[in-house]
């Protein structure tokens, strides 16, 4: 009998360590506070004639003052280049896999108004620390340390604000590794809803259960996915959050209202 008793309090040990697991972060890093007081525009400030991701969009945002949100991946020949899909093919007309590509042959294929393909070293030169910069981390399955390398590197001397963010608790893992002090994020949503990914993935990133090892700084979560348990834990924790991708006006002035980060699309504050 004494083991059955053993059983259920470890099983309910176990539980409430997942149900808690995202209520885990690192308090007080200095700069998410901050950051929390500025809108970033999702991709730059982009627009139909205005290429996501592209300089002219990021030159915009930096006119008009808010924070930019972009993606990096690393190219073959471990350059970052700033692209939100793995693949040219939307963005640039081009099926070429930036991770498998060197930078100079994915410039060969411009954006639609006829821009190269940006890279982190060109836009940090562009802002020049004039606003800040929300940047995710986006790698290929098996270069999450690698990708994480070349952009603490980069970052190092740096003047202006930023913070790091991926979906992928790797990537967490490799920035608390390799550049502690840099604020860093997990990038989340309801993934139960998603049909794109096995159950036994979807279940961990929905609880956010690697919080416990990643300590992430920030959560940053779609807004449209609030009310799900692991966010109100969070939120009931004091976890600082930011919002993705808000394309409605009131809602993000509400969630920017309330103190909340908010990446937003679509129209200006």
């Amino acid at each position: 009998m004494e083991w059955v008793i053993v059983l259920l309090l470890l099983a309910t040990l176990a539980s409430l360590t997942v149900l808690f697991a995202p209520a885990c972060f690192r308090k007080k890093h200095p700069l998410v506070k901050k950051l929390q007081g500025v809108p970033f525009a999702h991709r730059g400030l982009h627009d139909e004639k205005t290429p996501e991701n592209s300089l002219a969009a990021i030159k915009r945002a930096v006119n008009e003052g808010y924070g930019i949100e972009f993606d990096l991946h690393l190219t073959l020949d471990g350059q970052l280049a700033v692209m939100h899909d793995d693949s040219l093919a939307r963005t640039c007309g081009v099926d070429l896999k930036v991770c498998a590509c060197p930078l100079a042959e994915l410039m060969r294929h411009p954006l639609s108004n006829g821009e190269p393909l940006p890279t982190l070293p060109l836009v940090l030169e562009v802002v020049k620390g004039r606003v800040p910069l929300l940047i995710e981390l986006k790698h290929d399955g098996s270069n999450a340390d690698a990708l994480v390398a070349a952009t603490v590197k980069v970052l190092e001397g740096y003047e202006g604000d930023y913070i790091l963010e991926s979906f992928d608790p790797r990537i967490l893992l490799a920035l608390k590794k390799q550049a502690p002090q840099m604020a860093r994020g997990q990038l989340s949503c309801n993934f139960m809803k998603m049909k794109g990914q096995p159950l036994y993935l979807r279940i961990p990133l929905y609880l956010m259960i690697l919080n416990l090892f990643t300590r992430p700084d920030f959560i940053a979560y779609r807004l449209e996915d609030e009310k799900s348990l692991p966010l109100r834990i969070a939120k009931m924790a004091g976890v600082p959050l930011f919002f993705w991708t808000v394309k409605d006006k009131t809602a993000a002035k509400t969630a920017f209202e309330r103190g909340h980060g908010v990446i937003f699309e679509g129209f200006t504050f």
